[in-house]
């Protein structure tokens, strides 16, 4: 071990007299200011400076007489915006709807209607059976107007109304019929 730390003082030994024999140079005046101006700062993508401005903290400083005018303002957009008027309730144009569905089979459970007013959903439109008449029979409201619609027995056959006036191909191989629903009686 003493032999490393002399061959390390001789070497130390030897860089410090050479040091001492180097040449002191001076450094040129604003020699710092010229080596920083020639490195440019890298710009920030926009989305950096936007992320670092919205994590930034900022102070808020309220006066009475700032929050006086921001409750008049707030007053006032609150008077100016206009109102609906939920005063009044929309007229129900809707009329009374009975379907029928009629069949002699004892092996029918139960039957829905269902079409394009509910959806196509047979679990809002359960007929009830009328045993008087031997009809399932189905009482609803719809609006005005032509809509499409099924019995669904057992839930699982798909039946058109074989009494409806009129039907229609739906595009998948089935037929629908169709039930015209006028506002009026008298309507043509």
């Amino acid at each position: 071990m003493t032999d490393k730390n002399e061959m390390l003082n001789a070497e130390d030994l030897k860089l410090a007299a050479e040091l001492k024999q180097m040449e002191v140079r001076k450094v040129p005046h604003a020699f710092s200011r010229s080596v920083m101006d020639s490195v440019h700062e890298a710009n920030k993508p926009l989305w950096k400076i936007v992320v670092c401005w919205l994590n930034s903290p900022f102070n808020l400083r309220l006066t009475p007489l700032r929050m006086a005018l921001g409750t008049a303002l707030i007053v006032m957009i609150f008077f100016l915006v206009p109102k609906t008027d939920t005063g009044h309730m929309v007229e129900d144009h809707s009329v009374p709807v009975r379907f029928e569905f009629a069949s002699h089979s004892g092996s029918i459970k139960h039957v829905a209607v269902m079409g394009s007013f509910n959806s196509w959903s047979a679990e809002s439109s359960r007929m009830r059976y009328d045993k008087e008449r031997g009809v399932w029979v189905y009482e609803t409201r719809l609006p005005p107007g032509d809509h499409e619609y099924v019995f669904l027995v057992n839930g699982v056959e798909v039946v058109p109304d074989p009494h409806a006036d009129f039907s229609r191909k739906d595009g998948f191989g089935s037929v629908n019929s169709i039930k015209f629903v006028r506002s009026s009686e008298y309507e043509i």
